[in-house]
């Protein structure tokens, strides 16, 4: 053995410059694929941090089925509401709760039209889910019903200014009902879906017109010390079969398809 050692010493300092090339290549692939991993793991991170910051919060809960059937039919009733608050204030692990009720609808202004996704959200506990207020490069977010926020870039093809007026139309649970709300403010958040398809809008209007009281989302932010895949999953056992907790990664597959690549 100690034989084969000399040798191969020998031959690597007899020919030097053909180890030193071999062990730049080395050291350079190394390096590369270190530093790969590390760019993919950043924007993967930013990714999801942008995503549950701005958008998801770290978990939501809805009804069963939901998420592949968003209709306001299948939403949670104030007394389910009632009941999972009391249920949830009981974990130390939560930081806040909000409630959102999405629907769909058509937003019109003087000079067009587009689909937009509508977001009912009540601003007091909002804020303390996301920091989308912290995005708004114009005026200000909502602070009360009769208000819309929208993103810049759909602001922009809408062609409305601040203090302007729009129309919501909604399909409620009966039938479509309009309301002329005014822009407040205007919302960069570097999200596609934020920003060029979503209306932003109080809870109380978006009840009003959809003629539904409870809510379709309960967003949950956890405290830094939380893991949000384990709560989550602990939650859902404790919930039982009749609610749904979703984490940033049942909410959008895509990331978690990103993550799974990664990880090859």
């Amino acid at each position: 053995m100690n034989l084969l050692v000399r040798l191969a010493v020998r031959n690597l300092v007899r020919n030097w410059r053909q180890t030193a090339l071999m062990g730049a290549i080395v050291a350079f692939g190394t390096w590369a694929m270190v530093a790969s991993w590390g760019l993919t793991d950043g924007s993967t991170a930013s990714m999801i941090n942008a995503q549950t910051s701005l958008d998801t919060g770290d978990l939501q809960l809805h009804q069963p089925g939901y998420l592949d059937n968003p209709d306001l039919a299948n939403v949670f009733s104030p007394a389910q509401l009632a009941q999972l608050e009391a249920t949830l204030r009981g974990y130390k692990a939560i930081d806040a709760i909000a409630l959102r009720l999405v629907s769909e609808g058509l937003l019109q202004s003087a000079y067009g039209s587009q689909g937009v996704s509508v977001r009912g959200v009540d601003p007091a506990l909002e804020i303390r889910v996301t920091q989308l207020a912290g995005r708004v490069v114009a005026g200000r977010f909502v602070a009360r019903p009769g208000e819309v926020v929208l993103g810049q870039a759909l602001a922009k093809k809408l062609d409305v200014r601040l203090g302007e007026r729009v129309v919501l139309n909604v399909q409620g649970l009966k039938r479509m009902r309009s309301k002329g709300l005014r822009l407040v403010g205007m919302v960069h958040a570097g999200l596609a879906l934020l920003d060029q398809s979503t209306a932003f809008v109080h809870l109380d209007d978006v009840r009003e017109l959809t003629e539904v009281k409870g809510a379709s989302d309960v967003v949950i932010t956890l405290t830094q010390s939380a893991n949000a895949q384990r709560f989550g999953q602990t939650l859902q056992r404790a919930l039982g079969d009749g609610v749904e907790v979703s984490s940033v990664f049942e909410l959008h597959p895509l990331i978690s398809a990103i993550v799974r690549i990664g990880r090859f």
